[in-house]
C-alpha cells in the first residue's frame, strides 16, 4: 500500500494493524464509532450472546493494560541556585504538627438491657374534646365503658379494652384516670409512646396523678430513657407508693449508675488529654518565643544601636550629657552641666570652684529649674545646638533660668586672669644704669 511504500522509503517498519486501520473505508470507521458510542450509553448490550466475542476482546484489552509495566518515574531535576555568601540563609518555616485526634477511651460497652424494646410507629390515638361539656348521663356512660374495658383487660383482650377506653374518654374527656387507665393498657400492649401521650394528657388534667407518673415512668424505662423514667417513677412513688413500681425504680437507678459512671470515666480521660495537649502547645510556644528572642539578641549584637549614617555612635536617648552636676546628693547628679560647650561665650562649668557650685546649688530658681522637664529639655537642646539659645531666651520659663546661669557664670568664672606681660627685648629697652654724682652736677 501507499503507507507501506512510504515507510519503506523512510527505512521504517509499520505495524500491519496500523496499515489496516488507515486503509479502512471512512464509512466503516464512522459506523464503528457510532457502535462504540451506543455501547457506552447502553453497556448491558454487551451481555447479548451475539456480542460475546466483542466483550471478551474488550476484557482482554483491559487486562493487558493492567498488567502493562508502568514507566519508572523520573527523578526531579534540582536546579542549582546561586547563593550569595554574604546573604544570611532564610530560616525554614517549621511545619505545623497535625492536630492530635480526640482520645478514644477504650471502655467496654454496656450490656444491652433485655427489657428495652424499640418505639412503636403508629398513628396517634384518639382523644376527647377538651371543650366538651359533660353531662351526668355522659359521665355514667363513660363509667360503663370503663368497666367493660377493665373486664376485657382481665381476659387479655387488650385491643377490645382500648376501644372501650377510647369511648370512655370521648364521653368524659376531663377525667384524668381514664387516660391513665388507657395508658396502662397501651403499656401492656408494648406501645410505650402511646402510653406516654395518654399520661401527658392525664397529668395536664391532674398534675398530682400518681398513677400517670408511674405508668409514664415505666413507659420511658421500656424504651431506654432512664433519666426520664427515674424522674417520673420517683414522683409517682412520692405520691402513691407500691412495691412493683419501687422495684422498677431500683432497676432504673442501677442502670443509670452504670451509665453515669461510664460517662464520667470518658469525661475524665478527655480532660486529661486536653490538659496534656494544652501543656504541649504551651511548651512549643515557649520554645518558639525563646528561639525568637535568641535571634533578636544575635541581631542586636551584630548591629550596634544608635549609629548615624557616618558610622559614628551617638549616646542613647536619656543618657544625658557627660559629666553631671555634683553636689546633688540623692538625685543622681544633674546631667549635662559639665562644659556647656559652645553657649555663645558662656564658659562651661567644668573647673568651676566648689564655692561657685555650692552657690549655684543653693539658688532656689536653679533647683526649681532642675525639676522642670521643659527647662531641662531646653538646656539639652541648646547644648546639642548652641544656635537655639536665641530661641529659648524669650520663653517665660526657660529664659529667666538661662539668664540666671549666664549671670552666675559671668560673676564667678567670667573674669579670666590677666596674662603675664612678656619682658622687653634688649634692643628696645636700654640697660639700667645707676646715676653717678657727676651726673647730678651739670
Amino acid at each position: 500500500s501507499a503507507l507501506s511504500q512510504i515507510a519503506v522509503s523512510n527505512h521504517q517498519s509499520v505495524d500491519p494493524w496500523k496499515v489496516g486501520i488507515l486503509t479502512m473505508d471512512a464509512t466503516k470507521l464512522q459506523e464503528l464509532h457510532a457502535f462504540v458510542k451506543f455501547l457506552r450509553a447502553n453497556p448491558k448490550t454487551l451481555d447479548l450472546p451475539e456480542l460475546s466475542f466483542f466483550k471478551d476482546f474488550c476484557l482482554s484489552v483491559a487486562e493487558a493494560e493492567k498488567t502493562k509495566p508502568s514507566a519508572a518515574p523520573k527523578p526531579p531535576v534540582v536546579e542549582e541556585m546561586d547563593v550569595d555568601e554574604d546573604e544570611e540563609p532564610e530560616e525554614e518555616e517549621e511545619e505545623e504538627e497535625p492536630e492530635e485526634p480526640e482520645p478514644v477511651v477504650d471502655l467496654p460497652p454496656l450490656e444491652p438491657d433485655p427489657d428495652v424494646i424499640p418505639e412503636e410507629h403508629e398513628p396517634v390515638q384518639e382523644v376527647g374534646d377538651a371543650a366538651l361539656e359533660v353531662t351526668e348521663e355522659m359521665e355514667d356512660a363513660a363509667q360503663v365503658e370503663k368497666g367493660l374495658a377493665s373486664e376485657a383487660m382481665a381476659e387479655g383482650k387488650l385491643e377490645e379494652a382500648i376501644k372501650h377506653f377510647t369511648n370512655a374518654v370521648k364521653l368524659n374527656p376531663h377525667s384524668s384516670i381514664l387516660y391513665a387507665n388507657r395508658a396502662t393498657c397501651f403499656l401492656q400492649m408494648k406501645k410505650p409512646r402511646s402510653a406516654i401521650r395518654d399520661c401527658d394528657e392525664g397529668l395536664r388534667l391532674n398534675p398530682d396523678s400518681g398513677k400517670a407518673y408511674k405508668v409514664r415512668g415505666k413507659a420511658y424505662a421500656l424504651i431506654g430513657h432512664y433519666d426520664e423514667a427515674a424522674r417520673d417513677l420517683r414522683l409517682g412513688e412520692k405520691i402513691d407508693h407500691d412495691d412493683a413500681t419501687f422495684a422498677v425504680l431500683k432497676k432504673v437507678e442501677a442502670r443509670l449508675h452504670l451509665i453515669h459512671e461510664r460517662e464520667q470515666r470518658i469525661k475524665d480521660a478527655k480532660d486529661r488529654a486536653d490538659k496534656a495537649r494544652a501543656a504541649k502547645a504551651k511548651a512549643q510556644a515557649d520554645a518558639k518565643a525563646s528561639k525568637g528572642a535568641g535571634h533578636q539578641h544575635s541581631a542586636s549584637c551584630n548591629h550596634p544601636p544608635h549609629a548615624d549614617a557616618s558610622g559614628s555612635h551617638k549616646p542613647a536617648p536619656g543618657a544625658g550629657f557627660p559629666g553631671g552636676m555634683p553636689g546633688m546628693a540623692g538625685m543622681g547628679g544633674m546631667p549635662g552641666m559639665a562644659g556647656f560647650p559652645g553657649m555663645g561665650g558662656m564658659p562651661g562649668m567644668a573647673g568651676l570652684s566648689p564655692d561657685l557650685l555650692q552657690k549655684l546649688m543653693q539658688d532656689p530658681q536653679i533647683l526649681t529649674a532642675i525639676q522642670n522637664p521643659k527647662v531641662m529639655a531646653a538646656v539639652q537642646a541648646i547644648m546639642t545646638d548652641p544656635s537655639k539659645i536665641a530661641l529659648y531666651r524669650s520663653d517665660p520659663e526657660v529664659g529667666p533660668v538661662l539668664s540666671k546661669l549666664m549671670d552666675t557664670f559671668g560673676a564667678g568664672a567670667g573674669a579670666a586672669p590677666p596674662r603675664p606681660q612678656p619682658a622687653p627685648a634688649a634692643s628696645q629697652a636700654p640697660p639700667f644704669k645707676k646715676p653717678s654724682v657727676a651726673d647730678d652736677l651739670d
